[in-house]
């Protein structure tokens, strides 16, 4: 992880945060560019405390008690809302459309938050002003958290 997040120069700016539970350790990472135009990009790292190896997103969701077909239909089903951020306005039929294109794990990265709940990072279409933005949300509650 050390060697992947020091590819990042200087102009960035690199946030992290962690969630545990007994059987996965979630480590997030926001990267921050300041460099020509602005921009965010999230990382995910799920690791089992079991073995210290870090696991697959498909693994995550299967300890999480998911198959992948039930979760990506639950981001299915958050993309359709279209209310990315909980203060947001609905995005358009447009992005919506863009955004359920996009529902693999290519995009859709798992992560278990300090409630240990099943939770998701991906990037969206439609958030203004960059009309691109990754967003994360709680497949408990099927709300938004905050970035």
């Amino acid at each position: 992880i050390k060697n992947e997040i020091s590819k990042y120069d200087k102009t960035n700016h690199i946030e992290y945060s962690y969630y545990s539970n007994d059987k996965i350790v979630s480590i997030l990472v926001r990267i921050s560019s300041t460099y020509s135009s602005p921009s965010t990009t999230f990382k995910t790292y799920n690791i089992s405390v079991s073995t210290g190896k870090i696991m697959s997103d498909a693994d995550v969701v299967k300890l999480k008690g998911m198959t992948d077909d039930s979760f990506f239909e639950t981001v299915k089903r958050i993309y359709n809302a279209g209310i990315y951020y909980s203060n947001a306005e609905k995005a358009s039929d447009f992005y919506i459309n863009k955004n359920l294109e996009r529902v693999s794990y290519n995009y859709v990265h798992p992560y278990v938050n300090k409630s240990g709940n099943l939770c998701f990072v991906s990037s969206v279409y439609g958030i203004p002003p960059t009309d691109q933005d990754y967003v994360r949300f709680d497949t408990s509650t099927l709300k938004a958290l905050d970035n």
